[in-house]
């Protein structure tokens, strides 16, 4: 099969969504992608991105294989991979044009080393602080929770996500010996607790979790309102919600918006009832 359609073949199976059909076909005739092309050696920093597109949906081919190697289900690497798509489509109405960005994330995908398992992404990584409390040092080896912006976070899903992941990584990285499930995330901001309802998605996922730290970060802007919103342009955004223009103004203001570091707590789940 040649690269073009290699390239071809992907694009349809992970189901971009139809509009991006011409431009795909016409990226096609523009670029010649090299076949000994891998994604270790493929410069995440590249800034073009119909290239950046080609090239990662090449990379699928061979990403297939090694699943089929570890007998890794299929439906996992459709999952996964569906993150070429989300990314494909937001930086594309930002830039106006066929463009796939968040390489430095999406290469995680390619090496193997990420898994969308049901709600979650989960990536072998290691500790950014030491954890007393939880044994943990800089530096371990710790599974990465991440949050997709694919719907709603509902509890239970987040649990059986966490669940699966923990088969998964035992029966298919046995050799991968992680000290503890983290999270760095917007939603682990314990200040959200003054502005959200205990019942909430937001606050039960945070629940889940033993927060050890905090750092200011405006990456909520980004997620609430769009990737491409800083606190220059979220004057100009629409606000859906109570919480997102609470938000808004905290913003405006020049107040400090923070991501919350958390271990999870495995008490919580020794006996939950979904599996």
């Amino acid at each position: 099969m040649t690269v073009a359609k290699t390239i071809k073949k992907w694009y349809d199976k992970l189901g971009f969504p139809q509009e991006y059909d011409v431009l795909v076909d016409n990226a096609l005739a523009e670029y010649k992608i090299n076949a000994e092309l891998t994604i270790d050696k493929y410069d995440i920093s590249e800034k073009d991105g119909k290239r950046n597109l080609l090239s990662f949906l090449f990379f699928c081919e061979k990403l297939q294989k090694k699943y089929k190697d570890m007998d890794i289900d299929e439906e996992i690497l459709y999952d996964t991979l569906s993150d070429v798509v989300y990314w494909t489509v937001t930086w594309s109405k930002i830039k106006k044009e066929l463009y796939l960005g968040e390489l430095n994330w999406l290469k995680d995908h390619f090496k193997m080393n990420l898994f969308k398992l049901g709600r979650l992404q989960f990536c072998m990584s290691t500790a950014r602080q030491d954890v007393p409390e939880k044994f943990l040092v800089k530096g371990d080896p710790i599974i990465d929770i991440h949050i997709p912006s694919v719907g709603p976070l509902y509890n239970e899903d987040c649990i059986k996500s966490i669940n699966t992941a923990k088969k998964f990584f035992e029966k298919y990285f046995p050799e991968y010996k992680y000290k503890a499930f983290v999270c760095h995330s917007w939603l682990l901001d314990p200040g959200l607790k003054k502005m959200l309802h205990d019942d909430t998605n937001i606050i039960k996922f945070q629940n889940l979790f033993h927060i050890v730290g905090t750092d200011t970060s405006d990456m909520i802007l980004k997620f609430i309102f769009g990737w491409d919103v800083d606190r220059t342009n979220v004057d100009r955004c629409v606000c859906t919600s109570k919480f997102s223009h609470a938000i808004m103004e905290k913003a405006i203001c020049g107040e400090a918006l923070y991501q919350g570091y958390g271990v999870l707590d495995d008490r919580l789940f020794e006996e939950r009832p979904y599996a």
